[in-house]
């Protein structure tokens, strides 16, 4: 190994897809995925569906997959799983579930049968109006506040705040790890998290294995000068916005989430 190769970023969607979603790291993908959905039957499979790339109004493309997850209980739910590095409003959230639902019936391997499904989204750039590192959302009842659809679910993650106490507070220490690793500002943070758990320590020499990939590393550039152009479009288009910050206001005309999209 080139000790003087710097890990790429995990949370560049193209990234984070290779490190929890090959195939090879299932195992990566059930532990996040268990202390985000926290289901009542513990995983045990995973199996990805799809990629999914969409575009939005101005171009920008946006890489997610869709897995199909087996619990214990031989139950089945989809999670629609991204890493996002520019703002996710709650609108753009709930885009990205309905798409997931609405055409899980067009795969084959599926079967003409709805499943429940998850929307996930780890967020560079938290948009959401908590301030709590994991934000869940459900349809529950008004009067009873019981969950009234079990097929609406709805995550974000927002990396920003893991180092705010408050935000942490009450959130599961795997998920902690998880955060704070992805989220981490230098490898030596990414470092001292792996060794507080085997599954971070697994999933560190993932990424230093991608990071050893030159076609890993030539992809994971030209995403951020993607991402990058994008942001200065934005800004050029809309006028000056911090996107590195907790973003206030009308976040759906931000995003501009249009029905352009395709499976690949």
């Amino acid at each position: 190994m080139n000790e003087q190769l710097s890990l790429i970023d995990p949370t560049i969607d193209t990234v984070f897809e290779h490190l929890v979603g090959h195939p090879e790291r299932s195992r990566l993908l059930i532990s996040l995925l268990t202390c985000i959905l926290e289901p009542q039957s513990p995983i045990v499979a995973v199996a990805k569906l799809e990629r999914v790339v969409e575009m939005n109004a101005d171009c920008e493309e946006s890489v997610g997959f869709w897995v199909l997850v087996t619990l214990q209980d031989r139950s089945e739910t989809i999670v629609e799983m991204r890493a996002i590095t520019t703002p996710c409003s709650f609108e753009r959230l709930m885009y990205f579930w309905a798409r997931a639902y609405t055409e899980q019936i067009h795969l084959d391997s599926l079967g003409f049968r709805l499943r429940p499904v998850s929307a996930v989204v780890v967020s560079s750039c938290a948009t959401t109006e908590t301030n709590v590192l994991h934000a869940s959302y459900r349809a529950k009842d008004k009067e009873t506040k019981t969950v009234c659809l079990e097929e609406l679910d709805l995550h974000e993650v927002a990396l920003p705040l893991i180092a705010d106490p408050v935000a942490l507070a009450d959130e599961n220490l795997m998920l902690q790890r998880w955060a704070r690793f992805l989220g981490a500002r230098s490898d030596v943070e990414r470092e001292e998290v792996a060794k507080e758990d085997p599954t971070i320590a697994e999933a560190l020499a993932a990424l230093r294995e991608l990071s050893e990939n030159p076609v890993m590393r030539e992809e994971a550039a030209q995403r951020v000068a993607a991402i990058k152009q994008f942001v200065e479009d934005w800004q050029k288009k809309y006028g000056k916005h911090n996107t590195g910050e907790r973003q206030q206001g009308p976040i759906s005309e931000l995003t501009e989430v249009s029905a352009v999209w395709r499976v690949v």
